[in-house]
């Protein structure tokens, strides 16, 4: 039976951290409603200039990862000298090995945007191709749930028939079989030799790392979950996105580097 979802920032949530090699531990995060609060125009996300800082110091003493639904490209673009793995398209790009899966991806999702194209979907739909996926935000809709409907109407007719991972105001179509941020996280921590893991996320999508067994003796990840987040495999939970720096301050202080108190405010 699946133990309920604990407050991180509790003895029970420190304890779990404490027990893991700190230097020798990979921490990954995702971006959006993770290191970065979640806007209605997603071309507006950025992190605090705080939250970058402690991100950066945690970055040159220990392996860092963004493990993100954006586009590689994108990605890059809104962490400029990060010293930090970066994975897009929900583990699609930045994997090694994963070039083999693009070319069908490509096709796959080149196809579902000839027939999205054609659905008339109210204002304040966004559709958002990302090349190897394809993103449909409703956040600005004027009416969520009818545009909702529509969307899961339009989705319902694509072929080949996409894996869906339902978002806060978005669905998020992927290929069927394609890498994903739970294959990305394990490969990334072979790539490291790291036996532990950290990871950081907000969302459905971020399930796919949470959901991964408990248990083995090769590797063991910690799973925080930015909110309580209801029914999710997450272990432990931070209130909110605003949190974030009081978690990587945590994290550098289990590393072992003095942590900014002035610019983590």
């Amino acid at each position: 039976m699946k133990i309920r979802i604990q407050p991180f920032f509790s003895p029970p949530g420190l304890r779990r951290l404490r027990a893991l090699d700190g230097a020798h531990t990979l921490y990954a995060f995702d971006f959006d409603g993770t290191l970065a609060g979640l806007k209605a125009d997603p071309l507006a996300a950025a992190m605090a200039p705080a939250t970058a800082r402690l991100l950066s110091d945690l970055a040159r003493v220990a392996p860092v990862a963004i493990i993100s639904g954006r586009g590689l490209g994108d990605l890059q673009a809104r962490l400029p000298g990060l010293a930090a793995t970066l994975i897009g398209n929900h583990g699609m790009e930045g994997i090694r090995g994963a070039g083999r899966t693009l070319p069908a991806s490509r096709r796959a999702c080149a196809a579902w945007m000839q027939t999205i194209a054609e659905f008339d979907f109210e204002a304040g739909v966004e559709i958002e191709d990302k090349e190897v996926s394809v993103s449909i935000h409703y956040r600005q809709a004027l009416n969520p749930p009818r545009a909702r409907a529509r969307i899961q109407a339009a989705v319902a007719t694509l072929d080949p028939a996409p894996r869906i991972i339902g978002g806060k105001f978005v669905f998020n179509l992927v290929p069927q079989g394609a890498p994903h941020k739970g294959t990305a996280l394990l490969q990334l921590m072979a790539q490291a030799r790291a036996r532990t893991a950290v990871f950081v996320g907000d969302d459905l999508t971020d399930e796919d790392v949470f959901a991964l067994p408990d248990g083995r003796p090769d590797r063991e990840i910690l799973k925080i979950r930015v909110g309580r987040g209801r029914g999710s495999a997450a272990e432990y939970f931070i209130p909110r996105q605003t949190d974030i720096n009081r978690l990587l301050r945590q994290l550098i202080h289990h590393v072992g580097l003095p942590a900014r108190a002035k610019t983590a405010r």
